[in-house]
């Protein structure tokens, strides 16, 4: 399984059909099936229900569908934090203030934080 695989795993999904996914990856069709039946053998499972009206997933597929989408957003979240400079904080900040310092003073100190 690679990162790769599973994009085009998503694309398959998200337009139920494998001719249109390869299309919309930019690979042609039977590598894209090709790949399908390669994860389909890694796990164990059919991803897949195919027909001649196109593809659905099948529960395991779905599953695989939701977590290779949270796979490749974390994958983008490592690449991220490890290209970014030194010099750029990330992080999270909470601010805390009375009504009052709300109206008169934030917007000023989260323009000049920002």
């Amino acid at each position: 399984m690679d990162l790769r695989s599973l994009r085009h795993f998503i694309a398959v999904v998200e337009t139920g059909s494998l001719t249109r996914a390869a299309a919309s990856v930019h690979i042609a069709q039977p590598a894209l099936t090709a790949q399908v039946k390669r994860l389909e053998a890694e796990f164990g499972v059919r991803l897949l229900e195919r027909s001649s009206s196109g593809v659905v997933p099948t529960a395991a597929g779905r599953v695989l569908y939701l977590e290779a989408g949270r796979l490749l957003a974390d994958a983008h979240s490592v690449r991220s934090r490890l290209t970014r400079k030194a010099d750029q904080p990330e992080g999270r900040v909470t601010l805390a203030a009375t009504v009052s310092l709300v109206y008169s003073v934030i917007g000023r100190v989260l323009v000049r934080a920002r």
